[in-house]
């Protein structure tokens, strides 16, 4: 081992760690870096908690829109008399629609009828 080290009171074995003539040191004082991880660990699961949130809302927000899809890509527009007309959709009306009929038609079978009421298309018979 080559040196002299010194031996804690006590104890009948040097302390290796020590050389002669140098004081024991106190191990540094880490105790803050327990309190940085509890930090980090409470950012991701916060940052976590709100992906969720967000992601099923999204989920709930969006789970009609296949149907109202389906519905929309059946109909077609008539440029010369301002309509819209939907094709083979068994038990279905054959008459032409007006662009917020439409728009209410499409939005309640996609689950968002309520909204149609509030978002109005812009119907060429008004100007």
């Amino acid at each position: 081992m080559g040196g002299v080290y010194l031996i804690p009171d006590g104890s009948t074995t040097p302390d290796y760690t020590q050389p002669l003539g140098q004081a024991a040191a106190s191990p540094p004082d880490f105790a803050y870096l327990g309190w940085i991880s509890a930090a980090a660990l409470l950012v991701v699961v916060l940052v976590a908690a709100a992906t969720y949130r967000r992601r099923t809302a999204f989920a709930r927000l969006t789970e009609g829109r296949p149907r109202a899809e389906e519905l929309w890509s059946r109909g077609w527009y008539c440029h010369r008399c301002g309509t819209v007309h939907l094709e083979d959709l068994p038990g279905e009306d054959r008459a032409p629609l007006t662009l917020q009929r439409f728009r209410e038609k499409v939005w309640s079978h996609g689950g968002y009828g309520e909204l149609a009421a509030e978002q109005r298309a812009v119907d060429p018979m008004r100007g």
